[in-house]
């Protein structure tokens, strides 16, 4: 990197601080990373979006080592952008709100190679693109996407009902599922009918999406590799579709409040073939519920169990609501058993080992309009998608 961009990112990190400040609550100060114990953060460089548009990648030291640029100058970039396998990134650019799209809606997902420069893109019509993404392992992508409609069955009023789809390179949808189809099978009580019904709309809000992958052994047909697990914020609903027949094999309800960015981990970390989640605890369900603190949660899906909480009391904070995202969130396992949680709402990322400890925290200095990120990854294989 030039020493040019490095004093801008410098610059950024002073301009910001007051800013982080008023919005987060953070371990020390000022913004930038604030907490680092080398012989304990796991490798690599965290890839995030910013309110400014753009994608940045940091190292655990801070540095700025990549920005990209929107590859279409006039569509920023939006929500998040994801490596993929092959050192590519995918991202959501979009040209503002649609009609009849509640939030982080786009009508186009774009690939991105390391110089920024657009590979593949594909651009929908019918459907709002929004929240989530993933390039599998057949070389299509998954995206998650809402449409309206009408369904008596779910509602007299419009709903925004969610759907996943799978597309080929070639732009080609051949793989599509909708939420209302399935509506019967996920297993709500009446109450919870009869708000939904009364409410329409946006009712289920689905915020993240996955393929369980071939990697992720999990001891129990229901979640077999190709099968897809959805997560709906509004509704504090975790569900797993069978990919063959359409149907709904395993659903949670109300264990998780308002949840995102849910995920599998896979056979080379430890928890394997369990679900984690950040549960942001902000209002939400049916009926409502909230509290003023997030968790990260780890679970089981074959007993439901959940064998990992983490809490800020889990690293010694007096105040279980010191981490609290209301919005916005994932946590990410690595093979040292440390887990990466973004708790999007402040723009702050951190790492704690399996004992809770914070080994290593960053506050996002890119602010227009604040400092919030969506999700953050961190690409650890061998720094293989980056270099300083």
């Amino acid at each position: 990197m030039s020493k040019s961009k490095r004093s801008i990112w410098i610059g950024a990190l002073l301009l910001c601080t007051l800013g982080a400040a008023a919005h987060g609550w953070v371990t020390e100060f000022p913004v930038g990373v604030t907490i680092n114990d080398p012989a304990q953060v796991t490798p690599g460089f965290v890839v995030f979006n910013a309110n400014t548009g753009q994608t940045y990648a940091v190292s655990t030291t801070g540095s700025l080592v990549k920005a990209w640029n929107s590859p279409e100058p006039s569509l920023p970039l939006l929500g998040f952008t994801e490596p993929t396998r092959d050192g590519t990134l995918l991202a959501y650019v979009s040209d503002g709100p649609k009609p009849g799209c509640a939030v982080n809606c786009g009508d186009r997902i774009v690939e991105m190679d390391l110089a920024g420069s657009m590979i593949w893109s594909y651009i929908d019509n019918e459907r709002f693109l929004h929240h989530d993404f993933e390039r599998l392992e057949n070389g299509n992508t998954m995206i998650l996407c809402s449409r309206e409609i009408m369904d008596l069955n779910v509602s007299d009023k419009l709903l925004i009902d969610d759907c996943i789809i799978e597309v080929d390179p070639a732009g080609n949808v051949v793989w599509e599922w909708q939420t209302a189809d399935h509506y019967d099978e996920i297993g709500l009580s009446q109450q919870a009918k009869d708000l939904i019904f009364a409410a329409g709309g946006d009712w289920g809000h689905a915020n993240g999406a996955g393929v369980i992958p071939s990697d992720a052994t999990i001891p129990d047909a229901r979640f077999q590799p190709g099968n897809v697990f959805i997560q709906y914020q509004s509704a504090n609903l975790l569900i797993v579709v069978d990919r063959d027949t359409g149907d709904i094999v395993w659903s949670m309800k109300d264990v998780a409040i308002s949840p995102h960015g849910i995920n599998i981990i896979t056979d080379d970390k430890p928890g394997a073939g369990h679900l984690i989640l950040l549960d942001n605890g902000s209002i939400s369900g049916y009926p409502k519920t909230g509290r003023t603190w997030s968790r990260v949660i780890e679970i089981d899906p074959v007993d439901d169990s959940i064998p990992f909480e983490y809490t800020a009391t889990d690293s010694g904070s007096p105040q279980v609501w010191s981490f609290w995202s209301h919005f916005k969130g994932t946590a990410q396992r690595f093979a040292n058993g440390n887990t990466m949680i973004t708790e999007g709402s402040t723009g702050r990322v951190f790492e704690v080992n399996p004992a809770g400890e914070i080994v290593w925290e960053f506050v996002n200095p890119a602010s227009t309009g604040g400092n919030d990120i969506y999700r953050a990854f961190k690409v650890t294989a061998g720094g293989a998608l980056l270099a300083e």
